[in-house]
């Protein structure tokens, strides 16, 4: 999640940088994958043919989130 939170902002500031603004504040985030509440899915995950991790793959967990931030045009 944090990866998403840091995505969104880099993207916000290259944006704001580009229009001659900053960042001042987030203002909304909202999460848009699957929260932790949902039932584990394990369809990545192969459990025979093998013995302890040999017969395991990775798990990819992904996360988007949409941010909105309060923009300004004087730095603080």
């Amino acid at each position: 999640m944090k990866s998403s939170l840091d995505a969104a902002r880099e993207k916000a500031e290259f944006i704001a940088a580009n229009e001659g603004l900053v960042i001042v504040k987030p203002v909304e985030i909202v999460e848009n994958s699957p929260g932790y509440n949902d039932g584990a899915m394990f369809s990545n995950v192969a459990y025979g043919g093998g013995s302890g991790m040999d017969g395991m793959r990775r798990i990819v967990r992904r996360y988007s989130v949409t941010v909105k931030y309060q923009f300004s045009d004087k730095k603080s």
